[in-house]
């Protein structure tokens, strides 16, 4: 049997009102996964809108070539991805270098399309692309970037410096959320750097600057808030009047200045899996409970799937109908366990490290296998009801598997994989 292909149908291009876009644009934030330019914008949405009267939108749609077929477009993604930078390519030519696509399936995003005057057609695979014009830099915070014109002799910040924080902090935030592990770029420090300008003694200068480093820094603190799940080290610093940036004006506001500069983790991704893969193997070797058990087997498998980076299973992501990824789908895990290691690896906890990876491993197997039941009963639900957006066909044997693996008590999430596996459901390769 001929397996299914994607043939492109067109690509349109309009000019939209950016107002007009708007409930496009908050659709596609809630569905992207990972930190945005969104995340990044100092000002509201709707104040940044009228300051970009016109984006630029592209919608290219493929069809799925083969009679009948009623599967999910998305896994054919791999397959026209040349296509999609092609024709980001031409885009770039035209209009800048400031991007946000993403692939739009759901009847959600599909709907907004449908008002903005682009065609549409079922079962296709869409890739929209909103295409922003360069001049969106100035109103985002970057990885290096200054809070300027303090007050003369004040370290008080000013209403511009707060929304700039703000921003910053929510960036912050989202550069620890849970996505795919290849984007997984988390800040690990942010150096906060006082400076002031060139009148007064250097020691009262030293002090003025470190005042100023402080403020940002309690304010950045409160801003990211205390969340086990993101650690970041908040270095301030002064530097007084050393690095003026003018030194022909005393006075100058713009030498009345707090530089921020962000330090992201930058190891290798392989190197990364690999360590985490063998804090694994260590702990599991000492845990002797375990010995012979299924828990046993299912720790050497996902420890296995680690460093695979073409892996792209998609087991367990569909929850519900409307909902996200979980950190229980196995596309994800290997985020949360370096997540782990990277949390471990700070203020003297290393030693900790490899203990907190395995036990966070055994946590979120647990947590798959009861998303196993779920997702199982709700892909049953649909197969008796002839649900959209789910292939009757694979809800039928998703329930037989259910029934026959996942549900045992305690279930197996191994013999859940080889179900899977064995009837090639959002499974891509054996363990």
């Amino acid at each position: 049997m001929s397996e299914p292909r994607v043939k492109k149908l067109n690509a349109e291009r309009k000019k939209i009102r950016s107002i007009n876009a708007k409930s496009y644009i908050e659709t596609v934030t809630r569905h992207l996964q990972g930190p945005t330019f969104f995340d990044r914008l100092i000002i509201p949405l709707d104040r940044f809108l009228q300051k970009i009267p016109e984006i630029s939108v592209t919608v290219i749609r493929f069809k799925v070539l083969k009679r009948g077929w009623k599967g999910d477009p998305f896994q054919f993604f791999p397959d026209v991805k040349e296509e999609i930078d092609r024709e980001l390519l031409i885009i770039a030519q035209e209009v800048g270098l400031n991007f946000i696509y993403t692939i739009s399936l759901t009847e959600s995003i599909v709907k907004p399309l449908i008002k903005m005057g682009f065609r549409t057609h079922p079962n296709a695979l869409y890739c929209i692309i909103l295409a922003l014009p360069e001049t969106i830099n100035e109103f985002l915070v970057s990885d290096s970037f200054s809070l300027d014109k303090f007050e003369f002799d004040k370290s008080r910040l000013r209403s511009f410096h707060k929304l700039q924080i703000r921003a910053l902090g929510k960036y912050v935030r989202a550069t620890w959320e849970n996505q795919p592990v290849t984007m997984f770029k988390p800040v690990k420090s942010i150096a906060i750097q006082g400076h002031t300008d060139l009148v007064g003694s250097e020691a009262y200068n030293i002090a003025l600057g470190e005042k100023r480093a402080n403020e940002v820094r309690k304010m950045l603190v409160s801003e990211i808030g205390s969340s086990v799940r993101v650690v970041v080290d908040i270095v301030p610093k002064s530097y007084g009047e050393k690095y003026p940036f003018n030194i022909t004006k005393k006075a100058d506001a713009k030498n009345r200045r707090v530089g921020i500069v962000i330090i992201r983790y930058n190891n290798s991704l392989d190197d990364d899996l690999r360590e985490i893969q063998e804090s694994i193997r260590d702990e599991l070797k000492k845990d002797t409970k375990i010995k012979g058990l299924d828990i046993a087997d299912e720790i050497e498998c996902i420890a296995s799937r680690l460093t695979d980076l073409n892996y792209n299973d998609q087991f367990f992501q569909y929850v519900s109908i409307g909902e996200g990824f979980r950190e229980s789908s196995l596309t994800y895990l290997r985020t949360e366990l370096m997540r782990e290691m990277y949390r471990y690896s700070t203020k003297g906890k290393s030693d900790k490290k490899n203990e907190k990876i395995y036990e966070r491993l055994k946590f979120l197997i647990d947590l798959t296998k009861f998303d196993a039941r779920k997702v199982a009963r709700i892909h049953s639900k649909y197969a008796a009801g002839g649900g959209r957006g789910i292939n009757r066909n694979d809800a039928i044997r998703m329930d037989f598997i259910n029934d026959r693996i996942c549900s045992k008590n305690p279930p197996s999430l191994l013999g859940c994989l080889k179900g899977f596996e064995k009837e090639r459901i959002f499974i891509n390769k054996k363990c």
